[in-house]
């Protein structure tokens, strides 16, 4: 699962070569791809668009309290990024150099927390290519050791890492749609992440995430708005927020607007 993968790079695992998933679990991870809406098996061979950011008042006072002026915390609102996503599911993530203030340092200074802003949007952005713009499970899925195991109330895809002996597990519910992801070695959680889906006409459609990293204290919430762009749902807006005492209080946000999409033929 690509979204598995991303978790794993955030813990500092780095995946071996594995044994291979059974063919009769293969063919159960295809069919489950299919409960969830996918704007490329729909279709949609990739799209360019613009990103608008705004940052709330306690980003501002985070980064007044690490010595930034309080005017340029201030002019971060408004500023730019660029998204383009390919046929593949490769994508880029990129700044617009603001315009230019007259004063080199102000302007040198706006460059650099732009970039940490696309920095720390760019998980999130990956996280939405890899869950919900392509399949969930694809070939590395398959290339590595998966298995399924049934609950009363659903079943859990269950990845090992044999690198390490540590364990992903995907829990869903009887309808097949994903709730939560734990990350475990020797039997502590290293991550815990929830999952909200909502169901559209072809199928489920990642709204939020939360996650939590106990050993860090670091906390995250990521919300995706939807609406339709030429027939296809894409998002209009994403909200990060993220907590992690005491450098990150509570209400500290990045919001993203989504505008002017160019879909690819």
């Amino acid at each position: 699962m690509k979204r598995a993968f991303i978790l794993l790079m955030i813990l500092g695992f780095v995946r071996p070569l594995g044994a291979e998933t059974d063919p009769q679990t293969v063919q159960f991870l295809k069919k489950l791809n299919l409960y969830y809406y996918c704007p490329s098996r729909e279709g949609l061979k990739g799209f360019t668009c613009d990103l608008t950011v705004s940052v709330s008042e306690g980003y501002k006072k985070s980064l007044m309290g690490l010595g930034v002026d309080a005017k340029l915390a201030k002019a971060l609102d408004g500023q730019k990024l660029t998204l383009s996503v390919a046929a593949d599911g490769k994508y880029t993530l990129d700044t617009v150099t603001p315009v230019p203030s007259g004063d080199v340092h102000f302007d040198s200074e706006l460059n650099l927390q732009l970039a940490h802003i696309r920095k720390d949007l760019q998980s999130v952005i990956e996280t939405w290519v890899n869950d919900v713009f392509e399949p969930g499970f694809d070939q590395d899925s398959f290339n590595n050791d998966c298995t399924v195991v049934k609950g009363p109330n659903g079943f859990t895809v269950e990845e090992t890492i044999l690198q390490d002996g540590s364990l992903l597990k995907m829990d869903y519910d009887s309808k097949s749609k994903l709730e939560k992801i734990t990350a475990v070695k020797n039997g502590t959680a290293l991550l815990i992440m929830k999952l909200s889906y909502s169901p559209q006409p072809n199928g489920y459609q990642m709204d939020s995430y939360s996650g939590e990293m106990p050993k860090m204290k670091l906390s995250e919430s990521d919300t995706f708005t939807y609406g339709s762009v030429e027939g296809y749902r894409l998002p209009l807006r994403v909200v990060k927020k993220v907590q992690m005492p005491p450098t990150l209080e509570e209400g500290t946000s990045i919001t993203c607007d989504f505008s002017n999409y160019s879909l690819s033929p």
